[in-house]
């Protein structure tokens, strides 16, 4: 398959497989033509979410250790998981906000 593009229009199909950060003409062009459009994520905040995940995970084991233990559960431990899923939950919120906005 050929077809011809003038030279700025090579330039910003350049442009935007770059920014897709795609190496191969080829491939971007077919992808391009098959999918309608490439999206590429980056989202700095996807790794503090990713932490704050994290901790979530660890929390209701040590509860649950605690509570073993114990035979008590604190309200402070179960409030800070309230908390951190509820930051997390604003994080992805905002994550997709500004992708649907850039589609």
């Amino acid at each position: 398959m050929t077809f011809w593009a003038s030279e700025e229009e090579y330039a910003r199909i350049r442009k935007r497989m770059s920014a897709a950060n795609c190496q191969n003409l080829s491939a971007f062009l077919r992808n391009t033509a098959i999918h309608g459009y490439i999206v590429n994520i980056y989202e700095p905040n996807l790794k503090k979410i990713l932490s704050l995940f994290h901790c979530l995970s660890v929390n209701p084991n040590q509860i649950a250790k605690r509570v073993n233990e114990s035979g008590r559960i604190y309200g402070v431990d179960v409030q800070e998981i309230l908390s951190g899923q509820k930051e997390i939950e604003g994080q992805l919120r905002q994550i997709l906000e500004a992708f649907n906005n850039a589609v």
